[in-house]
């Protein structure tokens, strides 16, 4: 589900919810009556207008929405749709007029639509803003029992300010209620990595595929959970699935880099780096495409060419933090340390120019003093200088920022090599496990673990995770720093 994200979230929080069982009774929305069963049409469509523009297929999501306004030209969040495709499309005076629709709708509209409507402009909503909507979604929960939005809202808001056990329950009881709501399940599979149930989180994004098969992001958000959770295997079936249906969409591109990274198959990986580069036109895209080279160069140790490409990237893009880290990464180990404080100095300024000169980026750093990048590699240099309690220090702070517990595994990762490197073995060793418990086949932790068992003189299980990282490379680049580490380990195990 890793989009350009602004633009995702925009289109997250446009979505619609499907009644699965329509009852007798008619229902208000918009500003006109429906029965169950139409409405059930029109919110069909507004989800399936969701996956044609993820796809960027905005002539598509329009036609479908123009079906959905012939069951109900009244209905207020098709109007508010369809603005935002006309924009999207560059038809600002149609989009114009969609809006003066919508505000023409808004005072007769359901409560929910209306808080539906205004949450995109909610992002910084003070203390009473947001009790305020709570308690009014929660008397709407109450007094709409069987009416699946006001529960489908609720779990947008409560993402949007991070509670996101919350956001959970109430996509769980809008999908009782309608479970063929494609985008419930997209969104309470990434909510559930949030609060570590994986499982659930697996069970509705494969149920989210199985609505849409012939969409690719659904294809995409499967792959992702299956990513992150070491099925590797199943990953790439998945990722290629979504190619298949569209070969441009450059997201799938980075998760399926990631993923034949992650089995060790950079040269694999560096194909599709290339075509990432090939098909690239913007500014933007060009520099995606040479921070994937750069990172692929990383895991096959051509630390020069990694080198290249990041700094390539930095010119692209000079206030990118992925291009600072990039070149960043890249001195460290090739060892040019004159050439790495040189850039954290430069990195640093922009870091303080930023945020007094441009009130969004402060905002948005507002939790995390600074840049989690940039604390990452100043804690990666402590380590290779033997600093280890600064380095802890920084890796701490940086895994414990970061809200989704998949994407701080290199995080711990470091600061498990920190803590065994400085003699906290148990330290480094319910670290390790923690990304263990994630990622069962996350090879260099399984490469750090096992050092751990063979620094505690347990032989037997250092051999059985060598055997585990192993097979996990089987098929991968045998001249990789890291294959190269393991077969270090596995012989040393063997005298």
């Amino acid at each position: 589900m890793r989009r350009g994200i602004c633009f995702s979230l925009l289109l997250i929080l446009c979505l619609a919810a499907v009644p699965a069982t329509p009852t007798r009774v008619k229902v208000e929305t918009g500003g006109r009556t429906m029965t169950p069963q139409t409405r059930d049409q029109v919110y069909r469509l507004i989800h399936l207008h969701f996956e044609y523009n993820v796809e960027r297929r905005f002539e598509a999501a329009e036609n479908t929405l123009r079906q959905a306004l012939q069951l109900n030209p009244d209905h207020l969040m098709t109007n508010y749709f369809m603005a935002n495709v006309m924009e999207f499309r560059g038809m600002d005076d149609e989009a114009r007029r969609y809006k003066a629709r919508v505000d023409a709708l808004m005072p007769g509209a359901p409560p929910a639509e209306q808080i539906w409507l205004r949450l995109p402009q909610k992002w910084r909503m003070g203390k009473e803003q947001v009790q305020e909507t709570h308690l009014k979604l929660k008397e709407l929960m109450v007094q709409n029992g069987s009416d699946p939005v006001p529960f489908y809202v609720a779990g947008l808001f409560y993402t949007t300010i991070n509670k996101q056990t919350l956001a959970a329950e109430c996509f769980e009881r809008a999908l009782e209620l309608a479970p063929y709501m494609g985008q419930a399940h997209n969104l309470l599979g990434y909510t559930y990595t949030y609060i570590y149930k994986y499982d659930l989180a697996i069970k509705h994004l494969e149920m989210y595929a199985k609505l849409y098969p012939d969409h690719p992001n659904p294809h995409d958000s499967l792959g992702e959970i299956y990513l992150m959770t070491g099925r590797y295997d199943e990953a790439i079936a998945q990722f290629q699935d979504a190619l298949d249906l569209d070969p441009n969409l450059d997201y799938v591109h980075e998760h399926m880099i990631q993923v034949l990274n992650a089995k060790g198959q950079h040269t694999r990986a560096m194909k599709y780096a290339q075509k990432m580069w090939e098909r690239a036109t913007s500014s933007d895209a060009k520099t995606t495409a040479l921070l994937q080279m750069a990172e692929i160069h990383h895991h096959k140790g051509e630390y020069d060419k990694a080198l290249k490409k990041a700094q390539a990237a930095l010119e692209l893009a000079p206030r990118s933090p992925l291009a600072y880290y990039a070149l960043g990464i890249s001195n460290l180990q090739s060892g040019r340390m004159d050439e790495l404080r040189k850039l954290l100095d430069a990195w640093q300024k922009l870091i303080a120019t930023r945020q007094s000169t441009d009130p969004k980026d402060a905002n948005s750093m507002s939790r995390y003093k600074g840049d989690p990048l940039y604390d990452y590699l100043v804690g990666r240099m402590n380590t290779s200088l033997g600093n280890f309690s600064t380095a802890i220090e920084l890796f701490r702070k940086v895994s414990d920022a970061i809200a989704i517990p998949h994407r701080a595994i290199f995080a711990r990762w470091a600061l498990a090599e920190a803590y065994l490197a400085s003699g906290q073995i148990d330290l480094a060793r319910d670290v390790i496990n923690q990304n263990l418990s994630i990622n069962p086949n996350h090879a260099p932790s399984l490469l750090l673990k096992a050092k751990i068992a063979a620094a505690t003189a347990q032989k037997d299980e250092a051999r059985q995770l060598v055997a585990r990282c192993l097979n996990v490379l089987q098929d991968g680049d045998k001249r990789a720093p890291l294959y190269q580490d393991v077969k270090q380990l596995s012989a040393q195990l063997v005298e």
